[in-house]
């Protein structure tokens, strides 16, 4: 594992002795640690200890305390289900309208239950091995948005009502901003932020959202990542120019491409193909694994992961071929 110290070295004109490797891993972790999902999402002690018991067994460079992207919904009375082994979903979102915005406040993640819990895994997680780099989590804008108004409601926003969608934007940006600091008062190394939805809206509508994203960003003294789902080849201007630190491409983004449009020093994270850690070979993720290296260019500033979560149903050697490969580029 690399230490801090090493790993940052990525964000300055040096590099790290080899290629960091950094899976995000959620209910992977919590499978290898045979804790259900529902208590990895609801338990900060059981969170800790599968992010540690997977990061033992595989021995890559980072934890994180991702889970689900509904920890404000659930602050503002939102309705969830959380099935057994499974990833939890709003039920009934707490926003239905303009009216429901009116007047209300922000919730203070340090009062929230389940966004303490979060806060407290990250103390945990610094308790127990303290040379590790932990990165927390909150929701990039449309992320929020999107689960606090429900993600179809949120789309038709997109087209028919701007000023709503900026109004739940600025709502979550704050949030997010309070979140993501508590986060890194309790030992968060570098915080993420996820927009799952990037690749399903025009660019115009993403740099609207990214707009209010970059709030949080800017608030932190602390390395950023922003991971977008799906194929965001036509959002790598915006996420160019979104002052994240890392950006985290899913397996449908070119690297060379993106390497040539966000240019020489953003590092960047990906982004072997997920599916194949359930149906690929070992070989097949290493040679992805060596032309994700490749592409993104081997002196520039780079992390291997694969290009979303590691399914939970992974082939154990599959995840071990991927780390095993990030470790023989020194």
């Amino acid at each position: 594992m690399l230490s801090k110290k090493e790993l940052f070295k990525l964000f300055s004109d040096q590099r790290p002795r080899r290629v960091p490797v950094i899976p995000f891993v959620m209910q992977y972790a919590a499978k290898i640690a045979g804790i259900a999902y529902r208590d990895y999402c609801k338990n900060p002690e059981s969170m800790a200890e599968s992010q540690l018991r997977c990061l033992e067994e595989f021995d890559y460079d980072a934890v994180n305390v991702s889970s689900d992207a509904h920890r404000l919904a659930e602050a503002l009375g939102g309705e969830l289900f959380f099935p057994e082994d499974g990833v939890p979903v709003v039920k009934d979102p707490p926003i239905k309208s303009a009216e429901d915005l009116k007047g209300l406040s922000v919730p203070d993640p340090t009062k929230a239950e389940r966004c303490r819990q979060r806060i407290r895994a990250i103390e945990l997680l610094n308790e127990q091995r303290p040379e590790v780099t932990v990165i927390g989590w909150v929701e990039g804008a449309l992320s929020d948005a999107s689960s606090i108004f429900g993600p179809t409601n949120a789309m038709k926003a997109l087209y028919r009502d701007k000023t709503l969608l900026k109004q739940l934007f600025r709502f979550s940006a704050e949030f997010d901003r309070k979140f993501a600091r508590a986060q890194v008062e309790a030992g968060a190394d570098i915080i993420g932020a996820g927009d799952s939805l990037a690749s399903q809206i025009s660019t115009e509508n993403f740099e609207l959202s990214v707009e209010y994203t970059k709030e949080i960003f800017r608030s932190l003294d602390v390395p950023t990542l922003y991971h977008v789902c799906g194929d965001t080849t036509h959002q790598l201007e915006v996420l160019r120019e979104s002052q994240v630190d890392i950006v985290d491409l899913d397996r449908e983004v070119d690297l060379a491409q993106a390497r040539e449009v966000l240019g020489p020093d953003m590092v960047i994270r990906g982004n072997v193909d997920p599916v194949l850690f359930v149906q690929g070979e070992p070989t097949r993720i290493e040679e992805l694994s060596t032309t994700c290296i490749r592409d993104a260019g081997e002196e520039y500033p780079f992390i291997l992961s694969a290009g979303c979560e590691i399914p939970p149903d992974s082939r154990r050697e599959n995840l071990e071929a991927m780390v095993r490969t990030a470790k023989s580029q020194g």
